[in-house]
């Protein structure tokens, strides 16, 4: 593994939340507005910028077609350099097969979360599942992060 290789201030694995977190439910939505729920990671450590970061999660829910699921990096939700990567809408992914459904999850397996640039890497790391529909719900079973650094 590639990130296995470099030191520990490059590289950042967090996969801690279904054993510290359980699962979250996620929130449905009412009838006049949509339902977010977010979990986050916060991160320290590591250089200054991202090179890479890949996420991975499972999202069980009674209708997955119901919900658009992002990952903001540590700027965060509202910032005016905010960095979003939509990672599912409502059935569609452009994640070149990284994120699918089976059944009734949503399944991420190290989905490219945006191209590095000159952005922040320590701070809270975002997955943010918003429900469209009223009438179903669902939880967030397990997320993680691996993300590599250099120093800017």
């Amino acid at each position: 593994d590639v990130y296995k290789r470099q030191p520990d201030w490059m590289f950042g694995e967090f996969d801690d939340f279904a054993t510290t977190t359980g699962t979250l439910d996620i929130n449905d939505k009412t009838e006049t507005t949509d339902a977010v729920t977010r979990a986050y990671y916060f991160v320290t450590g590591l250089a200054t910028v991202p090179l890479t970061a890949l996420v991975s999660f499972e999202i069980e829910h009674e209708n997955p077609e119901d919900l658009i699921v992002k990952a903001y990096a540590p700027c965060g939700p509202g910032a005016p350099w905010e960095y979003e990567t939509v990672l599912w809408n409502k059935g569609k992914t452009n994640t070149d097969g990284k994120v699918f459904l089976e059944e009734n999850r949503i399944v991420a397996n190290n989905a490219l979360l945006f191209q590095p640039g000159d952005d922040m890497v320590n701070g809270y790391w975002t997955l943010e599942i918003t429900d469209t529909q009223t009438g179903n719900t669902g939880t967030l079973n397990d997320w993680s992060l691996k993300i590599s650094s250099r120093w800017d």
